[in-house]
């Protein structure tokens, strides 16, 4: 009975093992153009489970230029606060790799897009820059690794030396919305200055 069991068991796991990953899609800045010598870039990796997805680990590898120098890997969001084993990776000229971290038993990311990490490079030289994710593996609660159906690709934000965000700042990938707030009020400076404008024109 008991050699049976584990014969079960041993199955089910090996099964588990086999099951296709499902779905997940991944969210990584996208390398610009250009850069001078004294910028940073931000790099940050996101995902999303699709329907029906748990995702409880990750590990995620980056290969730069070599002319390039990265900052310290940040994790963010829901692994950030619920992770339980982050190791930032292994450095080495032109690459980080086993960036990683898992979630407790029975923790799951929840739905939505979460990032994962963020690492801030330093250009050393103007040029175009490498800047690429690779083999990334997410792991789902059934023991399997999940499909990457998807890499979307968000705007890089790029700091120029001595400057401010030369790509704005707010959530990765968005372009700069002015709150409705500082709408409202640059509407009624305007509705103002064109009534000054009319009753000026009318004496």
């Amino acid at each position: 009975m008991t050699l049976c069991l584990r014969s079960l068991l041993l199955g089910l796991v090996l099964l588990a093992g086999a099951l296709p990953g499902r779905a997940a899609i991944l969210y990584v800045t996208q390398a610009p153009a250009s850069v001078n010598a004294g910028d940073t870039i931000e790099w940050l990796v996101g995902v999303e489970a699709e329907a029906g997805e748990s995702l409880v680990g990750f590990q995620l590898n980056v290969g730069f230029s070599d002319w390039l120098t990265p900052g310290t890997v940040t994790e963010l969001g829901y692994f950030a606060a619920n992770g339980v084993s982050f190791f930032s990776g292994i450095v080495a000229p032109d690459s980080i790799t086993f960036i990683l971290d898992v979630l407790a038993g029975g923790d799951a990311l929840p739905a939505g897009v979460e990032y994962l990490i963020q690492v801030d490079f330093l250009a050393t030289q103007s040029g175009t820059p490498l800047l690429e994710l690779f083999d990334p593996i997410l792991t789902l609660d059934t023991f399997a690794d999940a499909t990457i159906s998807a890499t979307n690709y968000l705007v890089p934000v790029v700091i120029p030396a001595g400057g401010g965000p030369g790509g704005g700042g707010g959530t990765p990938g968005d372009a700069d919305v002015p709150e409705p707030r500082t709408l409202g009020l640059t509407a009624a400076g305007l509705a103002a200055l064109m009534m000054a404008r009319r009753r000026h024109g009318g004496q």
